[in-house]
């Protein structure tokens, strides 16, 4: 074995095994037939490549290491987010190690999430997102972070949610306060009916909806043909 191939098998995710008893928020506006066939279970026609397994892996270390920061800064209310002290079980079953970031689940309506953080002052949520340096220097804010934003708005009952936004490779980053709106929630709740809608058939027919994409980076790396 060369060392990139165990490289890559060693980054390469296990599946999610079976099917999930919800949709999750962090895909919420994204295609609906992939958003139904990971509930189902069905496994990516599309392998993800090596070099986005590596990015998604630098970007969860960074993630882990930013909160862990800002709960020792008193910014983040460890009641919501904290650091683990002994190994434990999460409640997907997974093994969380001494070290590791464990945070607050959710669920709004037929999707659930985990919280990143939850602000110490300002009582709202706080949704931090890992990218590459240069999209933090776009003038705005990718609308997929505020489907998952308002949708944990919704869960936990606040008004408006901080988004942190912070590269891998410099470390430049950005923040806001978005407030949460009607038209927001109308939002929200429409993507909601729509892939419950598109559950519904699949369970009734076994058959997947077709593509959905509203982001352009989704005709490039949607898992499902």
């Amino acid at each position: 074995m060369n060392p990139d191939t165990a490289l890559y098998e060693s980054l390469t995710e296990t599946p999610r095994q079976g099917e999930s008893p919800t949709f999750w928020v962090s895909s919420l506006g994204h295609c609906v037939r992939k958003q139904v066939a990971q509930r189902a279970g069905i496994k990516p026609e599309k392998p993800i490549e090596a070099h986005s397994l590596f990015k998604m892996m630098v970007g969860t270390t960074v993630h882990a290491f930013v909160q862990k920061r800002l709960l020792s800064a008193g910014f983040l209310d460890p009641q919501y987010t904290k650091v683990i002290q002994t190994e434990t079980i999460d409640a997907r079953g997974r093994v969380l190690m001494p070290g590791d970031v464990q945070e607050h689940r959710f669920t709004y309506r037929s999707y659930s999430g985990k919280l990143d953080g939850w602000v110490k002052d300002q009582q709202i949520p706080f949704e931090l997102k890992t990218c590459d340096d240069r999209a933090v220097k776009k003038p705005d804010w990718p609308e997929h972070y505020l489907y998952q934003g308002f949708t944990t708005c919704m869960a936990m009952g606040a008004e408006k949610f901080m988004l942190m936004q912070i590269g891998t490779s410099q470390g430049l980053n950005r923040w806001n306060t978005f407030p949460i709106s009607n038209q927001w929630k109308r939002l929200v709740d429409e993507e909601i009916d729509k892939a419950d809608q598109a559950w519904t058939i699949y369970k009734e027919t076994g058959q997947l909806p077709e593509h959905t994409h509203k982001f352009s980076w989704e005709n490039r790396y949607c898992p499902y043909a």
